[in-house]
């Protein structure tokens, strides 16, 4: 564990490194599917084309994905989004008669689109059908029952016409899962999991699967000392509790943790100060003299727009940089969307929001 910069990363590759010179050649990194191309890269360039090809850098989604292939489940035909919501409006069709609740909003274009994205969401959670309708029995006396009767209903039914014809992508982890269980497919491998910051159902279940197998694994998480800003990290640590409990459950033997606190990342102190004291309490004082953070205190969100835009401007005309360099962040962008776009258009400034 360790904050940003703190070389979780570096670790993991120089132990990697370490097992492949010992001639281990099992070895798999899970990293988050926006990574995958950067980590293969990474691999390639630090340990070369020969010793690459034994570390096999997978998402969970390319992880599943291979499994299926390799046992057989390749070929099968998959629902894409017209599909789902052809099947969701389907669904509801059928319902429209025992609906209550939803009765009235049923054939809704919104509302299709809400169930579909309420069905996503119980599936990332690892809730079945079943499990919901067992949960909707069981709130019987509660308020919104007759709500969650009727969406599990619609769950239920959807699930049903949707595996008639199709498969569903969101179901290929917990598939490939039960496929690693059967088949050990992970016995004598060495695996690494970086860069995540939390998981769903189905991938804290295929972790399960990798620890109740596996020799050695590595999961790095991006959370400071316990001091350091509780709120911030608290779902942080809930993810690095969840892991404890599941390597527990699976008996898995537990290493003492390996807390990196340097930021080798950080190139300014104060910049790196500002990072360590804004989340503690009391606040600390700077005591030298700051050259890269500035605090401009604006009249309103066009004259806040302005500035910082033009301090873009500076950056790019005056000191080097490049428009893929900034990043521009606030709270929520709300507010500030239309004043944006306009002012973007008056300064010429190339963006992506």
């Amino acid at each position: 564990t360790g904050g940003s910069g703190s070389g979780k990363t570096e670790y993991i590759m120089k132990t990697i490194g370490e097992l492949l010179s010992s001639g281990m050649n099992r070895l798999l990194l899970l990293v988050p599917e926006q990574f995958s191309f950067e980590t293969e890269t990474a691999v390639l360039k630090r340990f070369g084309p020969v010793q690459a090809k034994n570390v096999e850098v997978l998402s969970f989604t390319r992880l599943a994905g291979n499994l299926l292939e390799h046992y057989g489940r390749a070929g099968r035909v998959y629902a894409d989004k017209t599909a789902k919501l052809v099947t969701m409006s389907l669904a509801l069709g059928q319902l429209s008669e025992t609906l209550i609740q939803y009765k009235k909003i049923s054939s809704s274009k919104g509302f299709i689109r809400s169930c579909l994205e309420a069905v996503e969401e119980l599936k990332y959670s690892g809730i079945t059908p079943e499990e919901f309708e067992t949960a909707a029995v069981s709130a019987g006396g509660a308020g919104n029952s007759q709500k969650l009767t009727e969406i599990s209903s619609i769950y239920s039914v959807y699930s049903s016409m949707l595996s008639a014809k199709f498969c569903d992508s969101l179901d290929d982890l917990a598939l490939a899962g039960e496929l690693a269980k059967q088949n050990k497919v992970f016995q004598d491998y060495t695996v690494f999991v970086d860069e995540f910051k939390g998981f769903t159902k189905p991938e804290y279940d295929m972790i399960s699967v990798i620890l109740s197998q596996c020799s050695d694994c590595y999961l790095s998480l991006c959370l400071k000392d316990e001091g350091q800003g509780k709120e911030l990290f608290d779902s942080l640590r809930y993810t690095r509790n969840r892991l404890l409990q599941i390597a527990d459950k699976v008996g898995a033997t537990k290493a003492l943790p390996v807390k990196l606190v340097q930021n080798h990342r950080a190139m300014y102190p104060d910049l790196q100060f500002w990072e360590d004291a804004i989340l503690q309490a009391p606040r600390a004082t700077y005591s030298g003299e700051s050259e890269h953070v500035r605090v401009f205190l604006a009249q309103n969100e066009y004259e806040e727009v302005d500035y910082a835009l033009a301090a873009i401007c500076d950056l790019v005309q005056n000191c080097g940089y490049r428009y893929r360099d900034i990043v521009l962040m606030a709270r929520d962008l709300t507010p500030y969307h239309d004043i944006l776009e306009t002012a973007f258009e008056k300064y010429h400034l190339p963006y992506f929001m």
